[in-house]
């Protein structure tokens, strides 16, 4: 069997600190990554909730927009139906001025 000097043991003792200083380090990236995680789940979280909170304003405006709409077509409806009516009356009026005047000449 080989036997091992002071100074194997010793250069054995450094490399296994040197080790642990590295194991040491990986494992705080470790914990700093899955801090980086919880941290970016939870931007995801706020974003997901502003997301939702934009789309319910954006339904809301939609929902009022749409009222405006229908009450300025009811509006126009109302208007369009006005004007053909009076257009109506005066066809009818004019049509009954001609009537007369072709089926009941004056003598």
């Amino acid at each position: 069997m080989t036997a091992f000097t002071e100074s194997d043991i010793k250069e054995l003792k450094d490399l296994m600190i040197v080790l642990q200083q590295e194991i040491q380090k990986l494992q705080i990236g470790q914990v700093e990554i899955q801090r980086d995680i919880k941290r970016i789940a939870i931007g995801q979280a706020e974003i997901k909730a502003k997301f939702g909170e934009f789309e319910k304003r954006v339904d809301e405006r939609m929902g009022s927009l749409e009222k405006r709409v229908d009450d300025i077509s009811t509006r126009l409806n109302i208007m369009t139906i006005g004007f053909l009516s009076i257009v109506g009356v005066m066809v009818a009026g004019m049509l009954g001025i001609l009537g007369k005047v072709v089926f009941f000449p004056n003598p």
